[in-house]
């Protein structure tokens, strides 16, 4: 077989693998415009990737965010491990589980808005700032208010941008402190603890609009799920996206559908 011959047989090999992969995701997708990236932690090679501009696209961070304040929070000793509580004023929300005092933990398992929104002016901007530059954390735009700016406004993030964040928190080249890091890690809501698989993560939920000086229009539901999936020792990276316009379907938040379509991709690699 000559060298040419042998090549193009190689890079078709590939291109099939890579569109049966990018079918069985879209299968799982349900005919949503969704971003999935997997990467090994320790190579950054990537093992799945989906063929979706979302992919680069940054778009806002809504309560993944959470992960990058948690690490500010206690790297900054306003949190000093996962049972430091933060008080509740009383005010009623709709989400009953966020009207009662949290540790850091509940507030990530919970995705209490709130907290955030103390912790935040506890830090003030000139920190998140700084450690939003150090981490290159998307776009760094906290414009839009220090209790509001990762809430469908200015701060935005790409998958790719998600899963580099992750990647370098987990191998811990981060400029803070380690045990920031050891306990951020500690609190990441874990969805599945089996012997020979676990996976963490966070969800984000919001919605974007196309023209976003208005917000006239039929905005898109944002559902995110981003985090750490271990299988039989070896440990990989992801992040996951969809948007969905929301006259196509319901106004619900997105976050929780994010996870599920994780979980079906990950599940279905563990049974492999």
């Amino acid at each position: 077989m000559s060298k040419t011959i042998g090549l193009f047989i190689s890079i078709s090999l590939v291109f099939q693998t890579a569109t049966s992969l990018a079918n069985d995701l879209s299968a799982t997708f349900g005919g949503k415009d969704c971003c999935f990236i997997q990467k090994e932690l320790l190579t950054g090679k990537t093992v799945r990737r989906s063929h979706s501009d979302l992919c680069k696209e940054r778009i806002y961070a809504c309560s993944t965010f959470k992960v990058a304040l948690a690490v500010m929070a206690f790297d900054s000793g306003i949190f000093i491990n996962e049972e430091s509580i933060i008080k509740w004023d009383g005010k009623k929300h709709e989400i009953t589980a966020w009207n009662r005092d949290h540790d850091a933990k509940s507030w990530l398992s919970d995705s209490v808005v709130w907290v955030s929104q103390k912790l935040t002016p506890m830090l003030g901007l000139p920190k998140i700032h700084s450690y939003l530059k150090d981490f290159h954390y998307g776009n760094k735009d906290f414009s839009g208010g220090i209790s509001h700016a990762w809430l469908s406004s200015t701060l935005k993030i790409s998958p790719e941008e998600q899963v580099d964040f992750l990647t370098r928190l987990k191998l811990r080249k981060l400029n803070v402190k380690d045990d920031a890091v050891s306990n951020t890690l500690a609190i990441m809501p874990i969805e599945i603890s089996k012997p020979n698989i676990r996976l963490i993560g966070k969800t984000g939920s919001g919605f974007s609009w196309e023209d976003e000086a208005d917000k006239t229009d039929s905005p898109y539901r944002v559902g995110w799920y981003v985090g750490y999936f271990s299988k039989d020792s070896k440990d990989y990276v992801f992040a996951t996206v969809f948007k969905e316009n929301t006259q196509r379907g319901k106004r619900i938040f997105g976050g929780a559908e994010a996870k599920q379509i994780t979980k079906a991709i990950l599940e279905n690699d563990a049974k492999k």
